[in-house]
C-alpha cells in the first residue's frame, strides 16, 4: 500500500467557505478517482512548534505504486491541484509538502 500525504498552508485571505468548498470538492475526487483506496483530512495537533505553518492535509492511500501515478496524471485531480488547490496556496508550491511511503 501507499501512502501519500500533502501537507498545506492556505492563502491567509481564504474565506471559511471557500475553504470548506475545497475541503469538499477534494473529499469528492475519490468517487471519480478510482484508484484512491482511501481519504481523510488530517489536521496537524503537534505541540513541538516544529509544523513551519502546514496546519493540515490529506491523507490518500493507493494499492501500490502505479495506482499512485495513475491518481497524479490524472485529469480530474491535475484540473483541481492547477485550478483549485495551488491558487489558493500562501505561495504556491512553496507552501505543498507532499510526503510518499510504502507500508
Amino acid at each position: 500500500m501507499i501512502i501519500h500525504f500533502a501537507f498545506f498552508k492556505w492563502k491567509q485571505t481564504i474565506s471559511k467557505q471557500e475553504l470548506d468548498t475545497l475541503r469538499r470538492d477534494f473529499s469528492a475526487l475519490q468517487s471519480v478517482i478510482p484508484e484512491i483506496r482511501g481519504f481523510r483530512w488530517v489536521d496537524n495537533n503537534s505541540t513541538e512548534n516544529l509544523d513551519k505553518g502546514f496546519l493540515e492535509g490529506i491523507r490518500v492511500e493507493f494499492d501500490n505504486i502505479e495506482d499512485r501515478q495513475r491518481y497524479l496524471s490524472h485529469p480530474a485531480h491535475v484540473t483541481f491541484a492547477s485550478s483549485v488547490v495551488i491558487p489558493s496556496l500562501e505561495d504556491r508550491l512553496e507552501s505543498v509538502l507532499v510526503f510518499d511511503y510504502e507500508e
